[in-house]
């Protein structure tokens, strides 16, 4: 539970071997612990194709404008990414 004041102080996008993205969240009453952001069932990480949308999600619904990490797990043996709007154009 949220408390009051409460707000969140680092976002980590991690890109998973499938391509899609994940976040974790460090927020202010948690001493530095990495939090995963689940759907809004509560019942699944919430998961991306783009690392753009991820970043829309953060900054729109939770009103985060700062420091974000970028990470991956992906090599190039990994599998296909999935397909995105952009690659289209």
């Amino acid at each position: 539970m949220r408390p009051t004041g409460g707000q969140i102080t680092c976002v980590r996008l991690l890109e998973e071997l499938d391509g899609r993205w994940t976040t974790f969240v460090t927020v202010s009453w948690r001493d530095e612990e990495w939090s995963i952001v689940y759907d809004y069932l509560g019942k699944a990480p919430r998961r991306y194709k783009s690392v753009s949308l991820a970043i829309a999600h953060i900054r729109a619904d939770y009103d985060y404008f700062g420091r974000v990490i970028v990470d991956t797990l992906r090599r190039s043996d990994s599998p296909d990414r999935p397909a995105r709007r952009s690659d289209n154009f």
